[in-house]
């Protein structure tokens, strides 16, 4: 009776997530076939090395999926900023436990990009569905025909670190990928190891007591709250609000023995559109859903409505008589996120994906400004020259520059506290 009664409250959003493709699945299902070589030369970009790693004040994680199919916008990458590159990824053959694809790793120029700028190069290491996975981890000379497959490509171009994205993981199958990550730890001792985990494991598919002393860092999916199977349209990445969100899911995993500081909290730089019956907030879905890019959404619509309610905006328009309701997040909601991962000690934040910005770079501008302590009264106390103006929404603004007219931040003071015009926290009192 309990049990049902729990069931019921679950927000379909988020049982819906755990069974439906995560937009990792999503994404690579998509582009699953399109495995072109990269040529720099035939490029529109232009690589932005302007600072040394971690240039932020703090001794925090900035992880960065970089997947496959981004074609040559890994030269505009803030490199300056990403501290942990994960190369998405390297496919396995659950029949026969050797990597199929490896989408072009050993030959591809971010290899000598993360090496000349010192950014951790991370292989990401996919399978996807539980039949698949059980096939694979439950053969022992699978995984260890799989593991020489991979020293091959160690050995050929190094890597510092192992990712695991493996969705979704079978409960029965616990022991045994305990014993996989074992395996790696032993056969490739000096790589970081870590693990993406999904907003909640409802399954309790993960031993975490045996997976910490193993695994480096987690990376928690904080996203696929709301997702294509929804009913209703909703933040792809709520902070708070509602029954399940990213506060929740903190919360859960640290109940459940693991260490905040082992916990990168992935963030979204997509968003989700929605057919929806009407213009009202979270309307009701009654067609197809779509991943947006955060490039895409910034680049198509002006402006967005801010929730405090979820921490995320959202948008909606006619289309063919059609109502579509959008939801993503803004430098404002993105930044927002940093800080509350920041206050509650994690390892750091991570992002799906990093070519999702493209040439809208408000959230580089977000990470950078996010990870710094920087006290604006500290700022006017040097002196600089101040411009009043407004953004879209009608808010005021200043745009702090210095004497050479260098773009430093903007800033918007809100309630008390001080946010810049991209809403990034400058001052938390």
């Amino acid at each position: 009776m309990l049990l049902s009664i729990l069931f019921f409250f679950v927000p379909t959003c988020v049982i819906h997530s755990q069974v439906a493709k995560s937009i990792h699945v999503e994404e690579y299902d998509k582009h699953r076939y399109q495995d072109k070589p990269v040529s720099k030369s035939q490029s529109k970009y232009k690589i932005d090395l302007r600072n040394t790693l971690n240039s932020n004040s703090l001794d925090k994680k900035f992880v960065g999926f970089h997947a496959y199919w981004a074609g040559e916008k890994y030269l505009n990458y803030r490199y300056d900023l990403i501290s942990d590159l994960i190369y998405f990824g390297f496919e396995i053959d659950s029949e026969s436990g050797s990597i199929v694809n490896s989408r072009n790793y050993l030959t591809h120029p971010i290899n000598d990009i993360c090496k000349s700028t010192n950014t951790k190069l991370h292989v990401s290491i996919i399978l996807f569905g539980s039949t698949q996975i059980k096939s694979f981890l439950n053969d022992t000379a699978k995984i260890s025909y799989f593991i020489d497959n991979l020293d091959y490509y160690n050995k050929e171009n190094s890597f510092d670190g192992i990712n695991i994205d493996f969705e979704t993981l079978p409960s029965e199958c616990s022991n045994q990928f305990v014993y996989f990550v074992q395996q790696l730890d032993t056969s490739f001792p000096s790589k970081e190891i870590s693990i993406d985990i999904p907003a909640v494991d409802w399954n309790s598919s993960y031993s975490f007591e045996k997976l910490n002393p193993i695994c480096d860092f987690y990376f928690l999916m904080g996203y696929d709250y709301y997702w294509s199977g929804s009913d209703n349209a909703g933040p792809v990445s709520p902070l708070r609000g509602g029954n399940i969100n990213i506060e929740y899911s903190l919360n859960r995993y640290e109940s459940n023995l693991i260490d905040l500081e082992k916990i990168i909290l992935g963030l979204p730089w997509y968003g989700r559109g929605w057919e929806v019956s009407d213009s009202s907030f979270q309307s009701k879905v009654t067609g197809g859903s779509e991943a947006l890019t955060y490039d895409y959404i910034k680049s198509n619509f002006s402006s967005a409505n801010y929730s405090q309610k979820y921490d995320s905006n959202y948008l909606s328009y006619l289309d063919k008589e059609k109502w579509n309701e959008i939801w993503y997040d803004d430098s404002l909601a993105f930044s927002t996120k940093v800080i509350y991962a920041l206050s509650r000690e994690l390892a750091g934040v991570g992002v799906w994906a990093l070519h999702y910005q493209n040439d809208n770079n408000q959230l580089w501008g977000a990470v950078e400004h996010s990870f710094k302590e920087v006290s604006v009264k500290e700022l006017e106390r040097k002196n600089e020259g101040i411009v009043e103006y407004y953004d879209l929404q009608g808010r005021k603004v200043y745009n702090i520059e210095d004497s050479s007219g260098k773009f430093i931040l903007k800033i918007l003071k809100v309630a008390g506290k001080i946010k810049s015009a991209d809403g990034i926290y400058l001052e938390r009192k």
